[in-house]
């Protein structure tokens, strides 16, 4: 069936003028890939797969930029953890009144 469409698409710009003369084979060989295309797959088809090459070339700036902000973001929060940690550790020390509790804060803090 794909075929026969295909034979009467080719046979229609024949007409029009929109490509040579036939060869061999299935009748579209002188036509340009977007309407052989059109042809064997469907108007629609070829509008659904020209869309989703469109809106997939972005992908990999947005993605690498994605990544980025990401580490960005893990190194911020690794230094605002280490912030916290750091006065947490200052205040349990500053608040333990023997050797004892002091030791149970860890070690002593760190100027982040």
């Amino acid at each position: 069936m794909w075929k026969h469409v295909g034979t009467h698409l080719a046979s229609a710009l024949l007409v029009v003028g929109a490509m040579g003369s036939p060869q061999d084979g299935d009748g579209l060989d002188g036509i340009p890939k977007v309407l052989r295309a059109a042809a064997v797959l469907g108007v629609p088809a070829v509008i659904a797969l020209f869309l989703t090459w469109f809106l997939t070339q972005g992908i990999d700036r947005q993605l690498a930029k994605t990544v980025e902000l990401i580490n960005m973001h893990i190194n911020q929060q690794t230094r605002s953890e280490d912030r916290i940690l750091y006065y947490l550790q200052a205040i349990c020390l500053n608040s333990a009144d023997t050797e004892q509790k002091r030791a149970i804060c860890g070690p002593r803090p760190w100027k982040p």
